[in-house]
């Protein structure tokens, strides 16, 4: 993961996996920390159509180097955004501090540079979104660890994240009593 992180430069890494057996945690990750995306393919009869979906897809990107700012945003997560492509979803999570009521979203269309603000709607107190968030953040703590930072550091940042949200990682585990 280093290494895909370290060499790639402005490039995208794009896996495909196919058969029963691919390292699907490998593959996605690595996608993942190449800033594009992994295709299963499970049938080879339909491999021809699966690559070529894939790559139409990836010859017209709709954002890339997309970022996302705001007052009062923190713990944007995924940390690095992926491109997004058409006919999918921007899916991202963050806190936000009360009374935030907009985010700049900016990204490049092409050669274009592309910016808009969008309002924000309150969500109330939704335990959802917190958990989302939450298992969003531990996953990216664990992507840190992967690139070097240390383990106790990152330890410490998941075990934190688990318990306040009543989650279930590495470190963490529940029992039920009936």
């Amino acid at each position: 993961f280093n290494q895909i992180k370290g060499e790639l430069g402005a490039r995208r890494l794009f896996t495909v996996g196919i058969g029963s057996a691919p390292n699907t945690f490998f593959m996605e990750e690595a996608a993942r920390f190449g800033r594009g995306t992994y295709t299963y393919i499970g049938d080879t009869s339909s491999a021809e159509r699966i690559m070529r979906d894939l790559f139409t897809k990836i010859s017209f990107p709709a954002l890339t180097n997309i970022e996302v700012r705001g007052e009062g945003v923190e713990d944007i997560t995924p940390g690095t955004i992926p491109d997004l492509y058409a006919g999918e979803p921007l899916s991202i999570a963050m806190k936000l501090r009360q009374g935030n009521k907009a985010i700049t979203v900016k990204g490049r269309l092409g050669d274009t540079e592309w910016k808009r603000t969008v309002t924000l709607s309150p969500a109330g107190n939704q335990s959802g979104i917190r958990v989302d968030w939450a298992r969003k953040r531990i996953a990216d703590w664990q992507r840190a660890g992967y690139l070097g930072l240390d383990k106790d550091r990152v330890r410490s940042e998941v075990l934190s994240l688990a318990l306040t949200h009543h989650l279930v990682s590495r470190y963490t585990s529940f029992v039920a009593v009936d």
